[in-house]
């Protein structure tokens, strides 16, 4: 049974550590002019940059670092670098950087994988990131991707067929706001791919929800937060996936569908 007040049977397949004060992270965002281009700058909640207090709250948390478009890849590794150390239950997810594409940087920090988000990679400069995907395959890592919704089903083509025993994790079923049509395309045609995951982080469409889980029979669905890129408190966040959910696959999409994806590695 999930204990959705300590949340200590869960697991958050998608978070991000900032290292820093929160003053300067509020300048940035204030002063940036990316403000009308990119969701992130105006879902921003800034007190659950407190990644110690978050963390604590769940069995196993994924780490990614945080980031906007004026944070550099190679800053935000060095951050999470920084912050890991001090959470017991974290699993780090560095973001690819094309100045580290092996990842050597994190040799002495165990990784489940790496990040790519197309507020930073270019989907179209490909070759650059290769390094890095074969990595990736080769070390039993998975690639968490963030692209938008017009390039996001032959992007993943494309990855499957050139890495095909590359695990991937799509962020929020691949953006699905920007054209929910095409989301449910997404899901059709990679429901029955066992290397492809789905977080449903930040997917507050109860349908489409409902319908990913019937189509993927619970499987491969991971719950995460996103924070603090959303402004849900977490027991609000796990209430509404609770809502939806039959009772008897609570732990699948809470807890051990991750833990599935963590064994594969």
């Amino acid at each position: 049974m999930i204990q959705s007040k300590k949340n200590k049977n869960i697991i958050d397949a998608h978070f991000h550590v900032f290292s820093g004060g929160i003053e300067n992270l509020k300048s940035l965002v204030e002063l940036s002019s990316y403000k009308n281009k990119y969701m992130a700058y105006n879902e921003l909640s800034l007190p659950d940059c407190e990644f110690e207090r978050h963390c604590n709250q769940f069995e196993k948390v994924f780490c990614m670092p945080f980031f906007l478009k004026e944070i550099t890849a190679t800053e935000a590794n060095q951050a999470l670098l920084q912050v890991i150390p001090l959470i017991p239950n974290a699993m780090a997810i560095p973001l690819i950087d094309n100045s580290d594409l092996e990842f050597t940087k994190f040799a002495d920090m165990p990784i489940i994988g790496a990040k790519e988000h197309f507020m930073l990679h270019n989907a179209f400069e490909v070759s650059e990131r290769k390094k890095a995907y074969n990595f990736l395959e080769k070390h039993n890592k998975f690639l968490l991707i963030h692209c938008s919704s017009s390039l996001r089903a032959d992007y993943l083509q494309y990855l499957r067929t050139q890495f095909p025993n590359l695990r991937i994790q799509v962020a929020h079923l691949g953006c699905y706001r920007r054209n929910i049509k095409k989301t449910y395309e997404l899901i059709d045609l990679f429901a029955n791919d066992e290397n492809i995951y789905f977080d449903i982080s930040t997917v507050f469409n109860t349908e489409l929800i409902k319908y990913l889980m019937e189509k993927l029979n619970y499987k491969r669905i991971l719950f995460g937060t996103d924070k603090p890129f959303v402004s849900k408190r977490n027991d609000e966040l796990i209430t509404f996936i609770m809502d939806i959910i039959r009772g008897e696959y609570y732990d699948k999409i809470f807890r051990s569908n991750a833990l599935e994806l963590i064994g594969h590695l």
